[in-house]
């Protein structure tokens, strides 16, 4: 007869409880580490297992690495991308995330080739004090017209500035590309607060209006820096002239305001022509192109009028060459020159006064072009401090506050022509700012 021992099976079924209970805890923490702290499978990494969620990487805090956030963008593919940086800051684990990419804003104009791009941090509790510790924003920019090879940037000098742009972009750049804004939050030693987020625009369907969207004042595109690696933008083509097509008449041919018949006798009439036909074909990329002139016809002698008299040429108003874009200058400013032309409307006769020259070229936009101040707050650390009303109890009152001292750094002067900047290079003022409220100071104490 087959007997139980209680006693020993007591044992076995205490063995493995414990066996269960240290399985559920070896697998907890096996997730907790392997996805960085993040408990989504999403962000499993083995190279992750083998340290704590929140410690140094095997390389110390200039190492770089994974993580999420940012709108989705690829955190591994933007460190490399940034490989200027040395890592990530102290606060990386609580702001990587912060910047919703997904309430950003574009716009784009094609009167002056600007585009602008502005970003938003998440309203969270987590992320309040993430804007605190970034010096500036590093933007970075590309263009679909050479598929994104070559990047530009800028470094945007405040740690609570929220948006960039840009004017003056090359030919073509711009208008009727994808352009893409790669945004960066950084430290005083350019150190990653939040991930990279990369925002598109459709020059063909943003917004051509930058106030709509707030995005500041643009500055120039030549005061970016090139990223080196990459290919620069193709240059653009070059001008064409207009070709093919027929002259034909418009309208009678004039004399003293007055159409008479070319077939008569009489003096020289003037006859208007255009340019046109299937076979013309346009000016392009800034070449020219005259599609109206006047001749002047002569017509046979009249018994009672001699035409051995001299005609002195007569010559019209000069009238400029606008260039495509509809501008007759090919600069803006800091000098640029323009084409002039007349038409010939009546020739020299029988030893008359000869024509002049028929086209010139003249200066224009000689002004100066604007430089802009370029300057921002440079701030110090913060320092913590403690504030108290009078008395104790539930009447008296208790802050944890901190502040830190700015200064105003002008890193580029204005010319006349350009912006100044609001404030004088120098200036300082001291940011202070509530951290938390303290228990009141209890009465007999």
């Amino acid at each position: 007869m087959y007997t139980i021992n209680m006693a020993s099976n007591t044992g076995l079924f205490i063995v493995l409880i414990i066996f269960c209970i240290l399985s559920i805890i070896t697998s907890t923490l096996f997730t907790y580490m392997c996805t960085d702290g993040t408990w989504d499978f999403g962000n499993f990494e083995g190279g992750k297992c083998i340290k704590w969620p929140g410690g140094d990487d095997d390389g110390g805090s200039g190492s770089g690495g994974g993580g999420g956030g940012g709108g989705g963008s690829d955190t591994s593919d933007q460190i490399a991308d940034d490989d200027e940086l040395l890592g990530r800051s102290d606060n990386y684990s609580e702001c990587y995330d912060g910047i919703a990419i997904n309430e950003s804003k574009t716009s784009f104009s094609a009167n002056d080739n600007s585009a602008g791009v502005r970003w938003f941090w998440s309203e969270a509790d987590r992320f309040s004090g993430c804007q605190g510790s970034i010096t500036k924003y590093r933007v970075k920019i590309s263009s679909s017209l050479d598929n994104h090879l070559q990047q530009y940037y800028y470094d945007v000098l405040s740690g609570f500035a929220n948006s960039f742009a840009f004017k003056n972009a090359p030919e073509d750049w711009l208008s009727g590309q994808n352009i893409k804004f790669k945004i960066t939050a950084l430290t005083h030693g350019d150190l990653i607060v939040a991930d990279t987020v990369t925002v598109e625009l459709d020059a063909n369907e943003s917004t051509d209006d930058g106030s709509l969207v707030g995005v500041g004042t643009p500055i120039e595109f030549t005061n970016m820096t090139k990223v080196e690696g990459g290919d620069p933008p193709p240059p653009p083509p070059d001008p064409v002239n207009c070709s093919g097509g027929t002259w034909t008449n418009v309208g009678g041919c004039m004399l003293d305001g007055v159409e008479v018949d070319p077939d008569e006798c009489g003096e020289p009439c003037i006859q208007k022509k255009v340019l046109g036909g299937a076979d013309f074909i346009p000016a392009s990329d800034g070449g020219t192109c005259i599609t109206e002139k006047y001749e002047a016809v002569t017509r046979k002698s009249c018994e009672e009028f001699e035409l051995s008299e001299q005609q002195d040429c007569s010559l019209g108003p000069w009238t400029d060459v606008i260039l495509e874009g509809g501008s007759a200058c090919n600069k803006t400013c800091g000098g640029g020159t323009m084409e002039q032309r007349r038409a010939v409307l009546l020739p020299t006769l029988n030893g008359g006064k000869a024509c002049g020259d028929t086209s010139r070229t003249i200066e224009c936009n000689t002004q100066d072009c604007p430089v802009h101040c370029v300057g921002n707050w440079s701030c110090g650390a913060w320092s913590e401090y403690t504030t108290e009303s009078s008395g104790c109890g539930s009447g008296s009152s208790r802050q944890k506050r901190k502040k830190r001292d700015c200064t105003y750094i002008v890193t580029r002067d204005a010319n006349p022509y350009g912006t100044p900047c609001i404030y004088a290079n120098g200036a300082t003022k001291t940011e202070d700012q509530f951290v938390k409220s303290l228990p009141p100071r209890r009465c007999g104490h």
